[in-house]
């Protein structure tokens, strides 16, 4: 499903990291996974996860 942001969060990809926050549930994870096809080698991270938190 394509999203409003999809674009603006592309764009900005092309030349920087970006950090997406945001209230539970909507759909911010979605967004990412999606996103990271565009931009192989694409890396997830979790703020929550203390290995992702390590790295970051």
């Amino acid at each position: 499903m394509k999203r409003y942001l999809d674009d603006l969060v592309a764009t900005d990809l092309e030349r920087k990291m970006v950090l997406l926050t945001g209230p539970r549930q909507v759909g911010k994870t979605t967004l990412c996974r999606q996103l990271m096809q565009r931009f192989p080698p694409a890396q997830y991270l979790n703020w929550d996860v203390a290995a992702d938190r390590a790295i970051l």
